[in-house]
Parts: structure tokens; C-alpha cells; sequence
């Protein structure tokens, strides 16, 4: 709409991309974008994306919070451990996830958050002992940015647990690929290790030590594996952007059978 006011106008125009606007598919995105005469954007990663998808040269402002509005006294830990989650019931939050983590363990009690006052907020962190966020990305592309409930907390003085996510064409470390057998058949990186996610747990005990990127199709369930793997005790895991394919943009070559 602004683009097209511009036009109207005669004017120049201004555009931030974030999230969905920005990683969700959509036709003739970048094409749109260079004609703006600025594209703001909220991290360094986003401004990768936007230069190396769509060729725009975007610039990084990132989000904030006012400190001084969050400045509570977060509660003493204590058995269980309360951890809170302020996150939309989306996909990309990765709720479901961190439910599963925590599910039937007596030493954590988990209250997510999906709708709150802003006034409110400050108040529910400060009733809490860590904050946590599962963030994915979810099957459509779409994924966070810099969530602005985790620069909250953070201001709070809570403890941060959130998804470590690395690009697929920035490994540099082993990956572990949860897909089904028959999608691991079709195409994987040529070294990765392959567990389906229903077995993930089984053998954890087989996979090896120090920092692992767990892979999927998009993210989603690399994001459960992940979980279930910290669960089990494991503190080096990081989800990957996107798949197979991701890998592959620059000439790489997928492994097949």
C-alpha cells in the first residue's frame, strides 16, 4: 500500500521487514523492496537474508525496551522451578515443543502466556523464575526475529532458555537429520547423521558429543528433536533454518539413498 501511495504521490518511501513480511514466500518480494528508498530491518541475520535473497541493502535497527518500566525483582528460585512463556500459540513460538520438555517433570511448572496486557507484564515475570521460548521456524517459512517478550525478560533480570537457530548454509558443526526415511532418501547433506524424530531419544546416547545442529525439512520438528535431546540432558543443540534444500542454494550437492 505505502509502495503504491508513493507511485501515486510522486513521493519516496520507507518500509521495516521483520518476520512473516519477510520470510514467509511471497512473489515479487525483493523487486518491491528495492524501490523503497530505505528497508529497515531488526538483525544482523535479516539483513543476510535480505541482501543475499532479494539483493537489498537493508539497514539493522533493532527493537527495544524501556528498562526502567521492567525493573521488578524476579522471584527467589524455589522447587519447582517456574518458567514462563509470553508467546502467541503459533507455530513459530514453539510452544508445543516446549510443553513436550517439560511434560510429567515434578521439578518445573511451566505457564505459558498467549494474551496479556502490556501493564500486566511485568508483574507475570516477576512472579517467575526463568523465561523460555522455543522459537522455530514454522512450516511456511515464517520464524521470529528478535522476539520483544525475550528483550523484556531479559530487562526483568530473568534467566533467557531460547532456541539457538543456525543458517543451513553456515553449518559448522555435525547435523543430525530428523526426517522420515524416505525423506532422508531423496536428498541429505552428504555427512549427517540420520535418527527419525520418533527415535530421537532411543539413541541420543549414540550421537556425539559436543555441538550438534539438528535438521528437519523447515525446523519444526528439528525444534521438537532439539527439546527432547536437551531433556535428556544434552545443552549443545541448535535448530537449522530451513533444509536440505537450503544447504544445496549454492551448488552444493545432496546426498541421495
Amino acid at each position: 500500500v505505502a509502495c503504491a501511495m508513493a507511485a501515486l504521490l510522486g513521493v519516496p518511501w520507507t518500509v521495516t521487514a521483520h518476520a512473516a513480511d519477510l520470510f514467509v514466500p511471497r512473489p515479487g518480494l525483493g523487486e518491491l523492496l528495492r524501490s523503497a528508498r530505505a528497508v529497515v530491518t531488526v538483525a544482523e541475520h535479516h539483513r543476510r537474508w535480505l541482501s543475499e535473497r532479494h539483493g537489498v541493502q537493508a539497514r539493522v535497527v533493532r527493537c527495544g525496551v524501556d528498562p526502567a518500566f521492567f525493573s521488578v525483582s524476579p522471584a527467589q528460585p524455589s522447587d519447582p522451578l517456574r518458567v514462563v512463556c509470553v508467546a502467541r500459540r503459533v507455530a513459530k513460538k514453539g510452544i508445543d515443543a516446549l510443553e513436550a520438555a517439560v511434560a510429567g517433570d515434578p521439578r518445573f511448572r511451566l505457564r505459558v502466556v498467549d494474551a496479556a496486557r502490556p501493564d500486566d507484564v511485568p508483574g507475570i515475570l516477576a512472579e517467575s523464575h526463568v523465561f523460555a521460548l522455543a522459537a522455530r521456524v514454522a512450516g511456511d517459512g515464517d520464524r521470529d526475529g528478535v522476539p520483544v517478550a525475550l528483550l523484556e525478560a531479559l530487562a526483568a533480570g530473568l534467566p533467557v532458555i531460547a532456541t539457538e537457530l543456525v543458517d543451513a548454509d553456515r553449518l559448522d558443526r555435525p547435523v543430525l537429520d530428523v526426517r522420515q526415511d524416505n525423506e532422508h532418501a531423496a536428498g541429505h547433506l552428504p555427512d549427517a547423521l540420520h535418527v527419525e524424530l520418533g527415535d530421537v531419544t532411543e539413541h541420543d546416547h549414540e550421537l556425539p558429543d559436543g555441538d550438534l545442529a539438528v535438521m528437519c525439512g523447515h525446523g519444526e520438528r528439528a525444534a521438537t528433536a532439539a527439546s527432547l535431546l536437551e531433556r535428556a540432558g544434552r545443552h549443545d543443540v541448535a535448530v537449522v533454518i530451513g533444509g536440505p534444500g537450503d544447504w544445496a542454494v549454492d551448488g552444493r550437492r545432496l546426498a541421495t539413498a
